[in-house]
């Protein structure tokens, strides 16, 4: 009989499911299962084995985003030597069981954010290199209808135009909610005078390929282990769009020093770009403000002293500095 806790708000029906899955890919182990995270799309559930071995069980309602499509992703970026989870196996939804799902193997390690002040400038910016490395792994890939010399098409994949997030919609959803947020913001006034220079920033923001992305690359999901970058967790939020995203949305989690270094970081891995700084911080402000009207909007969060609020707040005179 295998053995299985979970505290859960599902109900019994929906757990009996998922241990039915897990019991059917390990079936000569017991294991316990624990929930992680509950959202309003996503489950994820950790799985122990009798053998010590970690896995966490991750399953999606959305429509929009295949963990077929991500599974196969992962197995080509593990190939060209990202660190990221392996995926064990996964599965499709069916009347059973209404959401797609897969299991992944343990990375070691604890998030980012809680060994920053355990670390040296010099620890964070190797981390930094490596998860920049890694990064460079998901750019390889082009998305379907952005073909770009050497890179590989994620079409081969599958459709994946509804995991956009161009330049484009980022600018109308900012214009759609930046009055809605201001109630949030001290600099509510300052932050305003930005959708008077829009049409600055778009000449900034010229996109001529559109790569794999990670999509929610916060330090929590940054995994690090004796002071070495172990891997990058959680893709379940992979989108395309520019080879900027990644870092702008992680920038509103660095120290200034941190944030310099990774400006860096882009100047050698593309010279010929002179506006690295200013895409940063364009697209970082672009994707926060996105990020605090789902916040507010969607989950009901106090988002007051968010990390994405307390950047655009710090990053703000030199984002309205650009000409």
């Amino acid at each position: 009989m295998k053995n299985l806790r979970v505290q859960s708000t599902l109900g019994a029906k929906v757990d009996g499911v998922i241990h039915r899955i897990i019991a059917k890919v390990f079936p000569t182990n017991t294991f316990t299962i624990h929930e992680v995270q509950q959202g309003h799309m996503t489950l994820v559930y950790k799985i122990v084995l009798d053998t010590g071995k970690v896995y966490y069980f991750r399953a999606s309602n959305s429509r929009e985003k295949s963990f077929e499509v991500l599974s196969s992703i992962h197995s080509e970026l593990l190939q060209l030597g990202a660190k990221i989870p392996k995926v064990y196996t996964n599965g499709s939804r069916s009347t059973l069981f209404p959401m797609d799902w897969m299991i992944v193997a343990e990375i070691m390690g604890r998030p980012f954010r809680s060994y920053l002040g355990e670390m040296t400038r010099k620890q964070r910016e190797e981390i930094l290199s490596e998860l920049f490395e890694t990064m460079k792994a998901f750019w390889k890939y082009t998305c379907k209808g952005f073909g770009h010399g050497n890179k590989k098409s994620l079409g081969e994949f599958g459709p994946v135009a509804p995991y956009a997030t161009n330049y484009d919609f980022l600018l109308s959803n900012f214009e759609l909610h930046m009055h809605k947020i201001c109630s949030q913001m001290h600099a509510s006034n300052d932050i305003i005078k930005i959708l008077d220079k829009l049409s600055i920033y778009k000449r900034y923001l010229k996109q001529d390929v559109s790569v794999f992305c990670h999509g929610d690359l916060s330090d929590k999901h940054i995994m690090v282990e004796n002071g070495k970058f172990t891997g990058v967790i959680d893709l379940d939020e992979f989108r395309c769009s520019s080879i900027f995203y990644d870092f702008a949305y992680l920038y509103s989690y660095l120290q200034n020093s941190d944030r310099e270094f990774v400006i860096s970081l882009y100047h050698k891995f593309i010279p010929h770009e002179r506006f690295v700084r200013e895409k940063l911080l364009i697209t970082n402000v672009l994707i926060a403000v996105n990020d605090i009207a789902y916040m507010m909007d969607d989950l009901h969060l106090d988002v007051t002293n968010h990390q994405h609020v307390l950047s655009i707040q710090e990053n703000l005179p030199e984002v309205l500095s650009f000409e």
